[in-house]
């Protein structure tokens, strides 16, 4: 139970801790190595607890899951952590034996805490990348980690290999086992806390060296257990021989000994020849010759025994080992028939194997860190020589899907890299070249389409010679949504319009084509201004799949009179010159164009006189921006407006106006909206 406590522990602070770094309160401590040693004086103190509180003595030796502490602080805190982790529990174990701890393996011991705690920063740094581990490699840490700590009992105690023998025997399954729990349960506990989302019957893929390192471990471990089957049979088969040789040769000497001794006392009885054996024969170091009588009851010491063995040497060959039980221990038995007389020579089972098995543990010990050290090694090489190189191309080609078509793939450490770096940047030149080849066709068509809709806009101004009127559209793209329009209705009545569709570029300038040839065939039949705006308003709602919408300010003027009817669709104001000052036209806006449908327009009016001016233009002209993302502004419109306009023609005003517009954005900045404008002057009555 104390072994499972101080597991637990163990795994309770690794959880809580990484609870505490995932809400980002571990981070506050700024300093990367304070906090790290922080975490590893917290995990020392555990691998202490271990030692201290959490053992099971055995004679000289405890068993103890001191080891997980300095594991759990490497992997999940940082190589650092687990360093310090693994020095405070080492240095601890080492004079722990001033005060009763177990002496035997204090060197070992202490070598095995600060060995975990360098083994969880090398794991953290070369073959997790810094990332958590998977649970299933709880079980091959802490594996490795004890039998090197095992492996460290024989090192450190060669000239007491028997009794360092007995104390790795006792000590490895169980604490292999305890710091295999508590690395699994904090590993597991973790991976659940941490996983965003369960996806059940989804089965995630794994990267290359996933795979790798599954097929690696699996033949590993395949390999080992092979190597060790295959250990454990020769070696349990040489003993088996040298048992037998040491029998048989045993036998046949005391057989030649009881044939001289009976031919000295030719009445010499049974119990005279067991006594004469019992004197003198030890088989090996610990065996011993029986002597049964031809009935196979066993005489010894000068008496019947009564311990009838013909069970035992049931269908049994004389001068061939075997293998039995008999009271209780497991004996290898061999036996030979003399003249009234069976000699049969025992040596336990245990004692015959000792040497043996203490052979196979040792070189179990070393199968496991030989294999373990091979898989990491391939496992580093193939991080170094595959997938490390496989990110490299990858992120080159995200750079590349992304846009990055001058990034070059240079990934050659082998033939392989080699073929598909080339292969990558031979796919993104022909890729190159076939962008060229559609950029310059799509520029073709848009430039067509361009023209077609700048050549649907008006260009001829010449309506009266009441009043000078000109217009400019500047797409941001090859096309736009912007548009204007003016309409003679009649001899004295003329209307313009300036309208922005929502959004840029082909949608745009479709909705844009769709709503001028609207809106003109509906003034054009001489309806009211507002119910013009208003019936198109309810076409423009039918069938508006991409929900675009149309700001636009209509205006009617009787030339007779100067008197303007206008209606201002949720568009900015014009700028209007009345009796030599400009100055924005006060009006309620209506509802933009294609919001919503039924909608009543309605309409204002005011009038004009000769030398009155009107000045329509979209928002691209106002929200212009520099290169320090300010504004051009309606304030700076009107200004230069009032300084610029004396005298000068509508044309020249809307070439002025774009000038500086362009000038304050200067070259730098790239024009991000459609720019339109309209012109109005009025020279005089019909």
């Amino acid at each position: 139970m104390k072994l499972i406590i101080s597991a637990l522990l163990t795994a309770l602070l690794t959880i809580i801790f990484r609870y505490l770094d995932n809400k980002g309160i571990l981070g506050k401590i700024g300093n990367k190595w304070l906090r790290e040693g922080l975490i590893g004086i917290v995990f020392g103190l555990s691998a202490i607890y271990a030692t201290e509180f959490g053992s099971i003595s055995i004679g000289g030796a405890a068993m103890n899951a001191r080891d997980a502490a300095p594991l759990c602080a490497g992997l999940f805190f940082g190589g650092f952590s687990g360093i310090v982790a693994g020095v405070i529990g080492g240095v601890e174990r080492f004079f722990c034996v001033y005060w009763g701890g177990a002496h035997f393996t204090k060197v070992a011991c202490s070598i095995a805490c600060i060995l975990a705690g360098l083994f969880a920063a090398f794991l953290r740094k070369f073959v997790f990348d810094n990332k958590r581990p998977k649970p299933i490699y709880c079980v091959i840490i802490g594996l490795i980690s004890e039998t090197i700590h095992m492996f460290l009992i024989f090192i450190t105690n060669q000239k007491d290999l028997d009794v360092a023998y007995t104390y790795a025997k006792a000590c490895t399954v169980p604490m292999i086992t305890v710091n295999i729990l508590a690395l699994f349960i904090a590993f597991l506990v973790i991976e659940l806390m941490e996983r965003k989302k369960l996806s059940l019957g989804v089965r995630k893929k794994k990267t290359i060296l996933a795979y790798f390192q599954f097929g690696l471990l699996s033949l590993v471990i395949a390999a080992a257990a092979f190597t060790v089957y295959i250990t454990i049979i020769v070696q349990t088969n040489i003993a088996e021989k040298s048992t037998e040789r040491v029998c048989k040769t045993n036998l046949e000497a005391a057989v030649a000994e009881v044939e001289g001794f009976h031919e000295r006392r030719p009445d010499a009885n049974i119990i005279d020849i067991a006594k004469f054996v019992g004197d003198g024969y030890v088989v090996g170091e610990t065996g011993e010759i029986w002597v049964l009588n031809l009935d196979k009851v066993v005489v010894t010491e000068g008496e019947f025994l009564g311990e009838d063995l013909n069970y035992l040497l049931k269908g049994q060959t004389q001068k061939k080992l075997f293998k039995t039980s008999f009271e209780g221990d497991e004996y290898y038995l061999e036996f030979i028939f003399g003249s009234g007389y069976i000699l049969m020579a025992s040596i336990i089972a245990q004692d015959a194997l000792y040497l043996t098995n203490v052979s196979i543990y040792v070189t179990i010990l070393l199968e496991i860190l030989i294999f373990a050290v091979l898989f990491l090694f391939i496992t580093l090489e193939m991080k170094q020589l595959v997938s490390r190189h496989i990110d490299e191309v990858n992120e080159n080609m995200d750079a590349i899907t992304a846009g990055e078509l001058d990034r070059v793939v240079n990934v050659r450490n082998s033939i392989e890299f080699d073929m598909l770096s080339d292969s990558v940047n031979s796919m993104v030149d022909h890729l190159k070249e076939l962008i060229e080849e559609e950029k310059n066709r799509i520029a073709k068509e848009l430039e067509f389409a361009r023209n077609v809709q700048l050549s649907s806009l008006t260009t001829e101004f010449d309506l009266s010679e009441a009043v000078d009127l000109f217009a400019r559209t500047l797409p941001a793209r090859e096309v736009g949504g912007d548009f204007y329009d003016s309409y003679k209705l009649d001899d004295t009545h003329i209307g313009i319009l300036i309208a922005d569709v929502s959004g840029k570029g082909i949608p745009a300038a479709m909705f844009m084509m769709r709503a001028r040839s609207t809106i003109k065939a509906l003034a054009q039949a001489k309806l009211p201004i507002s119910e013009v705006l208003t019936r198109a308003n309810g076409t423009f709602c039918e069938n508006n799949a991409g929900e675009m919408f149309i700001t636009a300010w209509m205006a009617i003027l009787d030339l007779k009179t100067g008197d303007i009817e206008f209606v201002n669709a949720g568009h900015n104001p014009p700028i209007i010159k009345r009796d030599g000052t400009f100055s924005y036209l006060q009006s309620k806006r209506n509802l933009v164009l294609a919001a919503m449908e039924g909608y009543a327009y309605k309409s204002g009016s005011f009038t004009i006189k000769p030398g009155d001016e009107i000045f329509l233009y979209t928002d691209g002209v106002t929200e212009a921006i520099n290169i320090n993302e300010e504004l051009y502004g309606e304030a700076r419109l009107l200004s230069f407006i009032t300084e610029h306009d004396h005298d000068i023609s509508a044309e020249q005003l809307c070439s002025d106006v774009l000038q500086s517009v362009n000038d304050y954005a200067g070259e730098e900045v790239e024009q991000f909206d459609d720019i339109t404008m309209l012109s109005l002057k009025f020279l005089k009555y019909l």
